[in-house]
């Protein structure tokens, strides 16, 4: 009723204002009611442009009806609909949340901010057009909006048009990268390169052994000269002198100190004459022991001598190798990513990479969100994805590993595990990963096809056939598998028997 009378009262004024205008300038009626009717309409265009929608007929509303909502938000005067929006939120009420954020639209200073809450919401709820068009709407807000070309090349990925993905991707990662634009930080950079590092210690490794074997080789020369010895019952021509002595000294001890000129006279003819004996028993009996024993000390000789230069080459190269441990100081550029950037837009463009057969440019987008958030199962199991493409399966191993160390629950990295160990060839562990997270009728058959792929026809029929004894009625995709094998093995006979046929020609 209100508007209506507003209406009338400014059709009035415009009326009054035009008669005047038309008496003045002596216009007709005819042109009078032509301009009046002009300006009329421009007047009901301007105030279409500038009402707001009502939140149910707003193009991005697709929530439950808004009656209820309107009377809750509307209980107070100048509410904050963001903030209304983001508790219904946390809540778990998108409805609400959704229709928050809408009403926040018409008042909102950042409406960048505010539709890419709206796209996450549709996000969530798996309706990919709305989610696309409120992130659109994002862009033409803040062209420069990281996170809205993130989930608009998510969105594409996910609909399979990979060239927009890859734009959208690259454009987030493009305006990421300019916050680092310029930036240094100082860098140790070491004086030698990791390969050099590697050999250097590769070489000690080398010398330790050798000298390890050159003194244990000295050891048993030295226990084959003991073995050539006079025995302890051997009687020496020194015994007599040296037994004659130790009865001076007893005598002497008994009226003398030990520090008397004769006590120390006897002691010292004493250590020279045990000296002399002790020689005579290191001696070998014979004169064929003499001349082996001889030879002996002349390896030792040489054993020695090795052993020397061995460790004069070793002490050498612990020294280059501390050497090539000092590092310079160095201003660097600082990488250009930190735990803010788009990890998921990298992650996507290694996909890109996984799907054309690009698999060491996938592994380096990968690494690059790895270190963004380095905890994510999903971008583990996806490096170890793509090593197992490239053939690296111990790598492979090691990230499907790390990826269940970070959720024991993801099942794509079981079935993935599943799958490297029987093309591995272990197919107990294969079994019992795959059994994890499908039944054992889909795991055979799952394992067959692997088989089957890498030209492992025999076991491929052996896994086909245990799928259909586990689910003969149920599973028929492992009937179809074994047929598919079936053909290849005919095929790859009929080629190998025309490339033998050839090649005897």
């Amino acid at each position: 009723m209100q508007k209506t009378l507003g209406k009338d009262l400014i059709l009035l004024s415009l009326v009054s204002v035009f008669y005047n205008l038309g008496i003045n300038k002596g216009m007709t009626l005819r042109t009078l009611s032509m301009v009046f009717f002009g300006i009329f309409l421009t007047g009901c265009a301007t105030m279409s442009e500038n009402s707001q929608p009502d939140v149910q007929d707003h193009l991005l509303y697709d929530g439950a009806s808004p009656v209820t909502f309107e009377n809750v938000f509307s209980a107070e005067k100048g509410v904050d609909y963001v903030a209304l929006g983001d508790a219904e939120l946390a809540k778990g009420e998108l409805d609400k949340a959704l229709f928050a954020y809408l009403k926040a639209l018409q008042n909102s200073k950042d409406k960048a901010a505010v539709y890419f809450k709206i796209g996450s919401i549709h996000s969530r709820r798996d309706n990919s057009r709305l989610a696309e068009i409120a992130f659109k709407k994002v862009v033409e807000s803040d062209p420069e909006h990281v996170e809205a070309l993130q989930a608009l090349g998510l969105l594409n990925l996910k609909a399979r048009n990979y060239s927009k993905s890859k734009n959208y991707f690259e454009s987030a990662i493009d305006i990421d990268k300019k916050r680092f634009s310029g930036l240094e930080e100082n860098q140790a950079i070491p004086t030698t390169s990791n390969e050099e590092i590697m050999l250097i210690k590769s070489d000690i490794a080398l010398l330790r052994q050798e000298l390890r074997e050159t003194l244990e080789y000295r050891s048993e020369l030295y226990g084959q000269i003991d073995s050539l010895k006079k025995g302890e019952d051997y009687q020496s021509s020194y015994d007599p002198e040296i037994a004659d002595l130790n009865e001076q000294l007893r005598t002497l001890s008994d009226d003398f100190t030990e520090d008397h000129p004769d006590v120390l006279l006897i002691k010292s003819q004493l250590t020279q004459l045990e000296a002399k004996r002790d020689q005579e028993l290191s001696q070998p009996q014979s004169a064929v022991e003499q001349e082996k024993a001889s030879e002996i000390r002349a390896q030792l000789t040489q054993t020695n001598d090795k052993a020397k230069e061995i460790g004069s080459s070793l002490r050498a190269k612990q020294q280059e190798f501390s050497n090539a441990q000092t590092v310079t100081m160095q201003k660097t550029a600082v990488k250009p990513y930190d735990r803010s950037s788009p990890v998921w837009a990298y992650n996507g463009l290694g996909i890109l990479a996984d799907l054309n057969s690009r698999y060491a440019e996938a592994i380096e987008y990968y690494q690059t969100a790895n270190q963004i958030q380095p905890r994510s199962a999903q971008i583990n199991n996806n490096l170890g994805y793509s090593n197992y493409l490239a053939d690296n399966w111990a790598i492979a191993e090691a990230y499907f590993r790390r990826a269940l160390n970070y959720n024991p629950n993801y099942k794509r990295t079981w079935r993935n595990l599943g799958l490297l160990y029987t093309r591995m060839g272990h197919y107990e562990d294969a079994l019992l990963t795959l059994s994890r997270v499908m039944e054992k009728a889909e795991a055979y058959n799952s394992m067959g096809y692997v088989c089957m792929l890498q030209g492992k026809h025999d076991d491929a029929d052996k896994f086909f056939d245990q799928s259909i004894e586990l689910s003969p009625s149920y599973y028929e995709l492992a009937y179809e598998n074994k047929e598919k094998n079936t053909l290849l093995r005919s095929r790859s006979l009929a080629q190998q028997i025309k490339d033998d046929g050839l090649s005897t020609q």
